[in-house]
């Protein structure tokens, strides 16, 4: 994918949010586009979440938006895990 100019969305729970902040989410969503896995991005805000203790629900999806033609069939991910 060319994620050059991208922008993410991140939609997530209370159980994420609790224990990462924004520009947390910023850097892991960052980390997946320069790991060349934007599709695991959800999955990497989700993991630290759990590493940070977070005891609720977590539910998340990351959207990436770019300009047409950019990203044929463009990522989108999503994760959740239970408690």
């Amino acid at each position: 994918y060319d994620m050059a100019g991208a922008t993410a969305i991140v939609i997530a729970s209370d159980g994420l949010w609790d224990v990462l902040g924004d520009a947390d989410a910023r850097l892991l969503v960052s980390r997946g586009i320069t790991e060349g896995v934007p599709e695991r991005a959800a999955g990497l805000l989700v993991d630290e979440a759990l590493r940070r203790g977070s005891t609720d629900n977590i539910t998340c999806l990351a959207i990436f938006l770019s300009t047409v033609g950019r990203m044929e069939n463009g990522p989108a991910c999503g994760a959740h895990r239970r408690h």
